[in-house]
């Protein structure tokens, strides 16, 4: 180095890189005998043809990505994710809790041939098993699944869906995870709702209270499907928009207790907190009603049956089968309910609602009381009977869904209804429909009513009525009629 020449300073020759690997322990193959897994917890069992890698990792806490079913136990719940092994004693190893079928052949053998895995879930009466994968899009249930004795439960997978990658590449391969999801054992409750930051805050205590000194009140009552959440935070807008000054919310056994059986408690309820006629035969409030689904056959048979008519200023109905719905044909409910599964899913319904949505596909005996109510043909003439009530003479507004026009809105929902399309058929989507309920069969209302029968086309489907802003300004527009 010549003299006054500045020092430089050595380069450096080393550099650090953190770099990740993820190993998985492959447990086995598929082949023509049964494969143990998770010290026994999961049987894939044997297949004459296809043959594929298996091995159980954890879902992780990651993001929504083709590696990562990750967000499925977020959305759904860790506490309902089924662990397909031991606890680790290791702190740092998680607990397996995501099947991994990888490097698939013949795998179109599925169809007629499906591969069969019995998870050992611990089922108690009530529950249910829903396998759950992440295609690159969209949650999808994965196969079928049919319970075994002492709480076990056997998945038949006839197809193993495609799968996207971020290059949107097709990838053969399938994850899934499994969920434990239970019939909610729903107690007859009339709560009124306080709104805390736009959000529903239900209370059961002081409803009389809050009746007595409110001027215009709204009942929400729900269907077969899920419970008033959805309704009353919908709601919300017609109290900052002071259309209404109270919501109350009416929350109900709605699986094995007859339509009746729920109006007459649901009468019972509103009496108690003093919604009921006065001497003169009147309620000297503004009390209207909306009703999702099933709900509306509930208000009706309060109304026209029991009296209700006395107190109901109003009765507003959402998708309401009032001239019955494909639930209650034994030969259509299941694929009315294959379709709204990963439709609830995605939408991100609460558990109860996909609970229920669970039982119908395995036609649970449960279910059956309210659902073959909802048959116009129902030895019981539930419907018919409720046809030839007298005029309630109240005005009545009637939202029927139309599936078609929704899709005509909604780019990503039509391509999550086409790819259900792909292996559910096409049985009862013969007329237009909301999913659930044919038009048809909402606007099935008696026309010689003084006032007549209101009807509105809206572009939802059963499960967004309350979600989307169309309806939602129709229903609060409703509520402000006088």
């Amino acid at each position: 180095m010549k003299k006054g020449q500045d020092k430089k300073a050595p380069a450096n020759d080393w550099f650090c890189k953190t770099v990740v690997f993820k190993l998985t322990a492959l447990a086995s193959e598929v082949g023509k005998t049964s494969v143990q897994m998770g010290n026994g917890k999961i049987v894939v069992k044997g297949h004459d043809s296809f043959r594929a890698n298996l091995a159980l990792t954890s879902a992780g806490n990651s993001t929504r990505d083709i590696n990562s079913v990750a967000p499925l136990p977020q959305i759904l719940g860790w506490n309902n994710l089924v662990s397909l092994d031991t606890p680790s004693r290791d702190l740092y190893s998680a607990t397996p809790d995501t099947l991994e079928i990888s490097n698939l052949e013949n795998d179109a053998d599925l169809r007629n041939n499906p591969l069969q895995i019995e998870l050992d879930a611990q089922l108690k009466a009530g529950e249910f098993i829903l396998p759950l994968t992440f295609d690159g899009e969209d949650f999808l249930p994965v196969g079928t699944t049919r319970e075994l004795a002492d709480g076990k439960v056997e998945i038949s997978i006839h197809e193993i869906p495609e799968v996207k990658s971020e290059g949107r590449s097709i990838l053969r391969a399938l994850k899934m995870c499994f969920f434990k999801i239970a019939l909610g054992q729903e107690q007859n409750k009339l709560c009124w709702i306080e709104y805390v930051d736009g959000q529903p805050k239900y209370h059961d205590t002081g409803v009389k209270e809050k009746v007595a000194s409110a001027k215009n009140i709204l009942l929400v009552i729900h269907g077969i499907i899920g419970n008033t959440t959805e309704m009353a935070a919908a709601m919300g807008r017609a109290i900052s928009s002071k259309t209404v000054d109270l919501v109350l919310a009416y929350d109900y056994e709605n699986l094995n207790t007859s339509i009746e059986a729920n109006s007459g408690k649901l009468k019972i309820a509103l009496e108690a907190v003093g919604i009921k006629p006065d001497k003169k035969g009147k309620l000297n409030k503004k009390f209207s009603i909306l009703a999702h689904s099933m709900g509306g056959l509930v208000s009706r048979h309060f109304i026209e049956q029991l009296g209700g008519r006395a107190v109901v200023s109003k009765l507003i109905l959402a998708g309401t089968p009032s001239g019955g719905s494909n639930l209650s044909k034994l030969t259509k409910y299941r694929d009315t309910a294959m379709f709204l599964l990963p439709l609830a899913v995605n939408v991100g319904l609460a558990i109860p609602a996909i609970a229920t949505i669970m039982g119908i596909l395995k036609g649970s005996k449960s279910l059956t009381a309210s659902l073959e109510q909802m048959d116009y043909d129902h030895p019981g003439h539930f419907l018919k009977n409720l046809e030839r009530s007298s005029d309630p003479k109240i005005p009545y507004y009637v939202l029927a869904g139309h599936l078609d026009l929704f899709l005509e809105t909604d780019n990503e929902a039509k391509r999550l209804v086409n790819k259900i399309f792909k292996n559910v058929a096409n049985v009862f989507f013969d007329e237009p429909n909301d999913i659930a309920v044919g038009v048809d069969s909402i606007k099935h209302v008696p026309l010689k009513r003084k006032p007549a029968p209101v009807f509105f086309d809206v572009k939802c489907h059963h499960l967004n009525y309350f979600s989307l802003k169309e309806s939602v300004d129709k229903i609060v527009d409703l509520l402000a009629v006088h």
